[in-house]
């Protein structure tokens, strides 16, 4: 194998772990919300004397609670944790060491492409 197929297979666990990091970190927030939309709903319930549909909002409350628990400590806690902390930091490193090189390889390629039309150019006249 080369080293570069190498590097690529690394860049892509790391894009992976920081990815469902982001996920999780994403269904904590909706989970939250779920929460208070049901929290809402049964206060609406409460007040308008319709407690016919109140299992869905009590549903809604505790399948989002339970969602908040696992999906924090999976998205934040993860990151905070003492082995995750350095594996979710590494691997920000080495997701944007590989921005930096492919940046670099195409700031190369255009001033490579660049100096041969100037120097077309420059036969040309």
């Amino acid at each position: 194998m080369s080293k570069e197929s190498d590097w690529d297979k690394v860049v892509l666990v790391c894009v992976v772990i920081l990815a469902i990091v982001a996920l999780f970190k994403f269904l904590f927030w909706v989970s939250i919300i779920v929460v208070i939309a049901g929290i809402i709903w049964i206060i609406i319930n409460l007040f308008s004397g319709d407690p016919d549909l109140s299992w869905i909002p009590a549903l809604m409350i505790v399948v989002g609670i339970i969602l908040t628990v696992i999906s924090y400590q999976i998205g934040y806690g993860f990151e905070k944790s003492e082995l995750g902390k350095p594996v979710v930091d590494d691997a920000k490193v080495i997701v944007q060491t590989d921005n930096t090189i492919k940046d670099i390889k195409q700031n190369a390629t255009n001033q490579m492409i660049g100096a041969v039309q100037q120097s077309t150019k420059d036969v040309q006249k």
